[in-house]
């Protein structure tokens, strides 16, 4: 009796260290009091994650990872193409999802990111097709090229405050996403960001947004009206190629339009300025 008293307070304070994310911790108390695999069956998949091995801990059969508490950086290719997993719970602390961390995982549905996080990397979620939406915490200040593209589930996105830049091909391909509404903390708005995104409908720009890179929302096809606000002085060419898209309403003058001299292939746009009206040259 004395034994299985033993057995069941070190489970009960395991579960307390999985709660804060410390595998390892659950790991060393488990085995400390003689529990093995056959006792506990998540055993050896506790040591995997709390000795940062994802990869390993998924092939065991986990499918819901937690990654360790103290973790600073998710490296690169840290989950790459472990198509089995599902869910990842991310610890305070962690301030980087790096490069490729998560790419090509086919069934990952949920990531709980941490409020530590400020940047997400270069194809960090590219080809993560089942992720339906994703919250980044405030604190984001970047996000990557090519961060989210070919996450064809994903129907909404709420722009960090924190944030500046959208890179490029950011949300190419993501031909789920419906609507977008980019505030004025953004800066920059990278090449190609929305392009290919064919269920996209409405984007608003806010006032602070400075520059548009080219082709930001090529062959939006469902993309049929737009506002771009006074602060934007920059965009390139063939932004709105290929969309729905017959008048764009700008906050500017004409002769600030034409200055940034941006064209577009396909029907003639026409541009309802703050004291007239032109138009988007083919």
């Amino acid at each position: 009796a004395a034994i299985e008293e033993i057995h069941n307070e070190a489970k009960q304070k395991a579960e307390e260290y999985i709660k804060e994310n410390d595998c390892l911790a659950a790991y060393d108390l488990l085995v400390s009091v003689g529990h093995t695999k056959e006792t506990v069956p998540m055993l050896d998949i506790y040591k995997a994650m709390g000795d940062g091995d994802y990869g390993k801990a998924v092939k065991l059969g986990a499918t819901h990872v937690l990654v360790q508490k103290g973790t600073q950086k998710i490296d690169s290719y840290a989950f790459y193409d472990l198509n089995e997993l599902v869910s990842v719970n991310i610890p305070e602390g962690v301030t980087v999802i790096d490069a490729y961390a998560f790419s090509s995982c086919g069934s990952l549905k949920k990531v709980e990111l941490p409020t530590s996080i400020r940047e997400i990397g270069e194809e960090a979620f590219s080809h993560c097709p089942s992720i339906e939406s994703i919250d980044l915490p405030d604190g984001v200040e970047i996000i990557g090229s090519k961060a989210f593209t070919y996450c064809t589930a994903l129907v909404s996105f709420v722009f960090p405050t924190n944030l500046k830049d959208i890179g490029v091909s950011a949300f190419e391909e993501c031909t789920s996403l419906k609507s977008v509404d980019i505030p004025g903390n953004v800066l920059s708005i990278g090449e190609s960001a929305f392009s290919n995104c064919d269920s996209l409908e409405s984007v608003n720009i806010s006032q602070g947004v400075t520059s548009i890179g080219s082709k930001a929302f090529y062959d939006c096809t469902s993309l049929a009206d737009i506002t771009i606000p006074e602060s934007v002085t920059s965009m390139g060419t063939d932004m709105f190629t290929y969309t729905k898209i017959k008048k764009i309403t700008f906050g500017g003058t004409v002769n600030q339009w034409k200055a940034m001299n941006t064209k577009n292939k396909g029907t003639e746009m026409k541009v309802s300025c703050a004291n007239g009206t032109t138009s988007s040259y083919r």
